[in-house]
């Protein structure tokens, strides 16, 4: 916790030193304490999604939450310069100053930036690292086009006169070797574990479906349930899952190389020739998507696609029987493919 508060408080320092204050307005205080709200919530959120609060999660907290946004933030600056902007009269800038800095930091939702909205608990994890991703970025590219626009008009040419000559800054320099170092790590850190965490494996997952690609469709088997669906020729393939239980697929090509992917879940994975690749995914509420191959496979590439529907357990239960009914049974399809063999 000490050395995420020194560390906070060196950043704040920094911004500081870097941000001008416009009209006298605290510009560096407003986005500090705005860009921390955002922070701290989006941290505080992915912890308590990740477990109780102990062990590493309870020092990350501490350290990052405590320690490094506690030193970061400064309301108690935002209260010393909104008494200030009042002693001199300007009691509009200050209003706005005080309802932006409120209102902004009190925003809930943060948006999606362009990332299909999650159906799975791995999908909720990989959207929260990237929406933490996406606000550092923004939050930097602010500060750097800032201070471009900043330095461009304050020190724009206005006479012949030779510029200051100073050769270091330490504290500035200080500030821009450490805050980019501790970014990486921050983020490193925070993608090493969502990464762990998706690409884990349940020891006795709830449903196994075996996962086939082919040029330029698929089938899926159940295995314990002895059912296998495949396309009619007409319509693509359609993969029921239970909402709630943890499901492997197991994914296996027969000839190249393909990609099962269904946007919604936020994670795809290639399935390669003689190379075994499975994912667990656990699909938080029911509805249908569009799966499809993400790797170009040949001519027909464009029309591998498949239905990805989930559904509650009592009506996948009722599906799973509907399929036997229908002869959709474990080496149906292969039976199929022989016999049509024969016949040509």
């Amino acid at each position: 916790m000490v050395l995420g508060g020194s560390l906070g408080t060196l950043a704040r320092y920094g911004l500081d030193l870097l941000l001008p204050a416009p009209g006298g307005l605290p510009l560096a205080t407003f986005l500090i304490n705005v860009s921390g709200a955002f922070l701290l919530g989006w941290l505080l959120e992915r912890l308590a999604a990740a477990g109780p609060d102990t062990g590493r999660l309870r020092a990350a907290r501490l350290t990052a939450g405590t320690g490094f946004l506690g030193g970061f933030t400064t309301y108690s600056a935002l209260t010393v310069e909104a008494v200030l902007l009042l002693d001199a009269g300007r009691t509009a800038p200050t209003l706005l100053y005080l309802a932006a800095t409120l209102l902004l930091g009190g925003c809930g939702e943060v948006p999606r930036f362009g990332m299909p909205d999650p159906v799975s608990k791995d999908g909720e994890e990989i959207l929260e690292l990237w929406q933490g991703s996406f606000l550092a970025a923004l939050g930097v590219g602010a500060l750097v086009w800032g201070l471009i626009v900043w330095a461009a008009i304050r020190y724009r040419k206005r006479n012949d006169d030779l510029p200051s000559q100073t050769s270091e800054n330490i504290p500035l320099e200080l500030f821009y070797t450490a805050v980019p170092l501790l970014i990486v790590v921050v983020l490193f850190g925070f993608t090493v574990v969502t990464q762990q965490r998706v690409t884990s494996l349940e020891e006795d997952p709830d449903v196994v479906v075996e996962v086939t690609a082919f040029q330029w469709s698929w089938t899926f088997a159940y295995p314990d349930e002895g059912v296998e669906v495949a396309s009619n020729g007409f319509e693509p393939p359609e993969l029921v899952v239970p909402v709630g239980s943890v499901v492997r697929f197991e994914l296996e090509t027969v000839d190249v190389v393909h990609n099962f992917w269904v946007p919604e879940l936020l994670t795809k994975r290639d399935i390669i020739p003689e190379i075994d690749n499975e994912i667990d995914v656990e699909v938080v509420r029911a509805g249908s998507w569009t799966g499809r191959c993400a790797e170009f496979c040949g001519i027909e590439h464009y029309d591998m696609l498949f239905t990805f529907r989930a559904v509650e357990p009592d009506e996948y239960t009722a599906w799973l029987e509907d399929r036997r009914a229908a002869g959709d049974v474990l080496g149906a399809v292969e039976e199929e493919d022989v016999n049509e063999g024969l016949d040509g």
